[in-house]
């Protein structure tokens, strides 16, 4: 609709202008020796009639035009927003979570530092940035080294994560019913052996195979976002705290990989959550701002005699 108001001020002085020119021709018409017989409105042939009427309404056709090829390209892209949200929920919540549990339960958290780091701190995610993140030019390579000498901790811990999100599904205490005997039984607890069952059936058996499914996924989604195909307000509210907290789980083995820029990997996910960390950053301002004025009016000083 903005578009349209806009447009109507064009309309109104274009019609103004055409206006004045109709007079002018009028009067050059009722000067001209020749005489034609010809039906007359206003002064005006209903020839010429014709001509400024579709002179005048061609500027409405193309704002309206414009006006709704725009409405549709935003339904269309809160179409696909909503797409992204529905694959986000049922195909990487759960994986996203398990690889931050998974990380936090390791040997590695402690290196990483997950709480001494902000979302901030990553930008270019390569080696170099690494090296300055950490105040050590051989982070790098002794993180790969314990990152190897951790895979098989990785994955126990991994298993055990599965298998605790299937226990309670497993061990619901089930009752049979004998209708012959007329008797009841309840069926003892199942402990758990295999992790890959229920909602895990899907799940690769090791840990970085899992990390590198995630990574994909998201690549993939934020592709749509970083080249608009969808607008990303539309499903920064409700997606980008799992996000930005997975990215920032995997931000080192991001960087490692990344050793230069023409073979940098994961370009579109570094996009995404720059924008999203800028815009996640000023929101907290704004919030903490707003805490700071409220706790004002909640408790204000005491003045002292």
């Amino acid at each position: 609709m903005v578009l349209y108001h806009k447009c109507k001020y064009w309309i109104l002085l274009i019609v103004f202008i055409l206006f004045i020119l109709a007079i002018f021709l009028c009067e050059r018409e009722e000067a001209s020796t020749i005489e034609t017989q010809q039906i007359k409105f206003f002064g005006i042939t209903i020839e010429n009639w014709a001509q400024w009427i579709t002179i005048i309404t061609i500027p409405y056709t193309a704002g309206w035009t414009i006006f709704q090829f725009k409405k549709n390209i935003s339904a269309k892209k809160q179409e696909k927003a909503a797409q992204i949200g529905k694959e986000f929920s049922q195909n990487l919540v759960n994986k996203c979570g398990i690889i931050y549990d998974v990380f936090r339960a390791s040997s590695l958290n402690e290196l990483l530092e997950f709480d001494q780091k902000n979302y901030d701190d990553f930008k270019f995610f390569n080696v170099d940035e690494l090296r300055r993140i950490y105040n050590d030019d051989d982070f790098p390579t002794k993180y790969m080294e314990r990152r190897n000498n951790s895979l098989q901790e990785l994955d126990e811990i991994y298993h055990e994560r599965l298998i605790k999100s299937i226990t309670p599904l497993i061990n619901k205490k089930k009752v049979e019913i004998d209708i012959k005997n007329g008797t009841v039984r309840e069926i003892q607890d199942v402990e758990v052996k295999n992790p890959f069952i229920l909602q895990n059936k899907d799940l690769p058996y090791h840990f970085f195979d899992l990390m590198s499914d995630v990574l994909n996924q998201l690549e993939y989604i934020c592709m749509d976002i970083s080249s608009k195909a969808t607008d990303s307000s539309y499903i920064y509210q409700s997606l980008h705290q799992m996000f930005l907290r997975t990215i920032r789980t995997m931000a080192v083995d991001i960087s490692v990989d990344n050793k230069n820029f023409s073979d940098k990997y994961y370009t579109n996910i570094i996009h995404v959550y720059n924008d999203w960390t800028t815009r996640y950053i000023k929101d907290s301002k704004i919030e903490n701002r707003k805490k700071e004025k409220i706790n004002k009016i909640l408790n204000p000083k005491i003045k002292t005699v």
